[in-house]
């Protein structure tokens, strides 16, 4: 009789893939920071570029896909349905920049290395046609079934999110529900517009 459970199946499956994620994530990000070089030579002192990477970790993958199922549970009658590889999300490289207007140039030459790669957004709450997140999705020849996403975002809104994250929501996961709060999501559009506005008062200052 088989008492193995769904997650029992998809910690197997996320271990045997595990190099492979830590090989794509490295040569994606290698890529990355040698197609940005030209920028970096040609930075302002208060210009700033960021790259960073992280594989999601086994229990966020599985919390993730079960999150996708009614009533956040698996089938457990059909099992084989699930699958990590399916995420598109595994490995996520992050760019961040100061100032925003430096974005382009940035955009420009990521979508070049990545041609193949499908765009998307994140808007911001109050706002649907205000965009904070640009992303691309796709894979590489080491590996074309498992997805990469690549977010471009302000260096600001970035670092306001690794905090988020690493005080409110890695501590504890009972505490992921807050981020759905009505109020939280207000109070957070708030924050970025006080980022923003902050940033162009900055630039205001300084380049006058």
């Amino acid at each position: 009789m088989n008492t193995r459970l769904v997650k029992d199946f998809l910690h197997d499956e996320y271990y045997d893939i595990l190099p492979k994620l830590r090989l794509i994530n490295k040569n994606t990000e290698v890529e990355i920071k040698h197609a940005l070089l030209p920028i970096y030579s040609e930075l302002k002192p208060y210009e700033r570029i960021e790259v960073s990477t992280r594989i999601k970790d086994v229990e966020s993958v599985i919390e993730k896909l079960k999150g996708k199922q009614e009533g956040n549970r698996f089938d457990e009658k059909n099992q084989k349905k699930y699958r990590i590889k399916d995420l598109k999300d595994l490995i996520g490289i992050r760019i961040a920049f100061f100032p925003s207007n430096i974005k382009e140039k940035i955009w420009n030459i990521i979508t070049e290395l990545y041609p193949k790669f499908e765009k998307d957004v994140t808007v911001d709450f109050d706002d649907e046609k205000k965009v904070i997140i640009e992303k691309l999705y796709g894979s590489t020849d080491l590996e074309p079934n498992i997805t990469i996403e690549i977010q471009f975002l302000s260096l600001f809104y970035s670092r306001f999110l690794d905090i988020e994250h690493d005080l409110i929501y890695k501590p504890d996961s009972r505490y992921k529900g807050v981020k759905k709060s009505l109020e939280m999501r207000k109070q957070k559009s708030e924050v970025l517009n006080k980022l923003k506005e902050f940033e162009g008062e900055f630039l205001k200052i300084i380049l006058e």
